[in-house]
Parts: C-alpha cells; sequence; structure tokens
C-alpha cells in the first residue's frame, strides 16, 4: 500500500497524490499480471493502435 504524508494539513493535495500512486501501482499489477510473448504483445499494441486510429477518425 503506498504511503503519502500530508504536508501542512493539504489534505486535497495529499489524496491526488496518493490516488496517482495508487493508479500506477495497479496498472503495474495488471500488466505484470502474466507473461506475454513478444509476438503477442506486439500484435496487442498495433491493435491498439489502429484502435486509436479509427477513434480519432470517426465522423459524428
Amino acid at each position: 500500500m503506498p504511503k503519502i504524508e500530508v504536508k501542512d494539513g493539504d489534505l486535497e493535495l495529499a489524496l491526488r497524490k496518493f490516488k496517482r500512486v495508487a493508479s500506477e501501482t495497479k496498472r503495474s499489477f495488471l500488466k505484470h499480471e502474466y507473461h506475454l510473448r513478444k509476438g503477442v504483445k506486439r500484435r496487442e499494441k498495433e491493435k491498439a493502435a489502429r484502435k486509436r486510429l479509427q477513434k480519432k477518425h470517426r465522423m459524428y
């Protein structure tokens, strides 16, 4: 569990820092939850890139 110090009674700043650190920890855990081979990882990355481009070029 990440620890954040509250300085000068600024609880809101400490809460924002905690949320950022906690989300990074969770993201790291999910990324390393299981092993992916290089080729699979590359294909997933390319698939995500294609999806981002399609989303960017959508017409509303």
